[in-house]
């Protein structure tokens, strides 16, 4: 855990710690409870700092409320702290496999990978989506010392090396064409780079027609931008895929 993030903790604990004590002295804020204790606001967040159950104590004896066991102070103070920890321990870990997530990695479960022809819609595929019927099918096929002729005939595979080639050039088309539906896209977390660039591979300027869905992602509004995914013709051809995508956008979500 770096600095930032355990100084927000320690901020967020400290927080807590004061909202605990108002509440349990029935405070409505830290001024009242200076006021009751003779000390000015900041000099009473230094005494929660150093000695809470003090504070508390001294309030309770100002104020004329029964005295809670300063036992259980402590263990009330020490529950919700560490619990707040835990809070922000799991949102760490959250956003960093959110951090992790690696868009060509995605593209490639989604997509599949093989080595010789298949079909999708009687159009015949190789590699990683890579689609025949592109007009420069035939020129990338040769650029890597393949006759397109036998892949469709099946008379020919494809070595890893020429897989990756086609991978990489189709990838990047995906991502220009990510990067022209929303030109804002590296204003968002990766998550959501990585589910519109996956959109922009299977779809490729198909892609434009979601003009509801982008504004919906521009204006954070992910429960809508999920509706506009389910509700498409796009969803009734790859529902998997979809729902893949889907269960990453909930996960920004929330």
């Amino acid at each position: 855990m770096n600095w930032y993030k355990k100084h927000q903790i320690k901020t967020a604990s400290l927080n807590d710690l004061i909202n605990r004590i108002l509440k349990i002295l029935k405070i409505s804020s830290i001024t009242t409870l200076a006021g009751v204790i003779g000390l000015t606001a900041p000099q009473t967040i230094v005494q929660i700092q150093k000695n809470p159950q003090k504070v508390v104590q001294e309030a309770q004896d100002q104020l004329g409320q029964q005295e809670m066991p300063s036992q259980n102070i402590n263990q009330q103070i020490e529950q919700e702290t560490q619990e707040n920890i835990e809070k922000e321990k799991n949102q760490e870990n959250i956003e960093e496999k959110q951090n992790k997530i690696n868009i060509e990695d995605l593209i490639k479960k989604n997509e599949g990978v093989s080595n010789q022809v298949y079909y999708l819609d009687n159009i015949p595929h190789i590699g990683i989506g890579f689609n025949l019927l592109r007009g420069d099918a035939e020129k990338l096929l040769n650029n890597v010392g393949v006759d397109i002729n036998n892949v469709i005939k099946n008379k020919k595979r494809l070595t890893n090396e020429q897989i990756n080639y086609l991978f990489e050039y189709t990838f990047n088309e995906a991502k220009g064409i990510a990067y022209r539906f929303m030109p804002s896209l590296d204003d968002f977390p990766q998550p959501i780079k990585a589910v519109i660039t996956d959109m922009s591979f299977n779809l490729n300027n198909s892609i434009f027609e979601f003009q509801n869905f982008e504004k919906a992602i521009l204006n954070k509004n992910y429960n809508r931008a999920i509706e506009e995914m389910k509700d498409s013709i796009w969803y009734s051809q790859v529902p998997n895929r979809v729902n893949h995508l889907i269960s990453i956008v909930q996960e920004v979500k929330n």
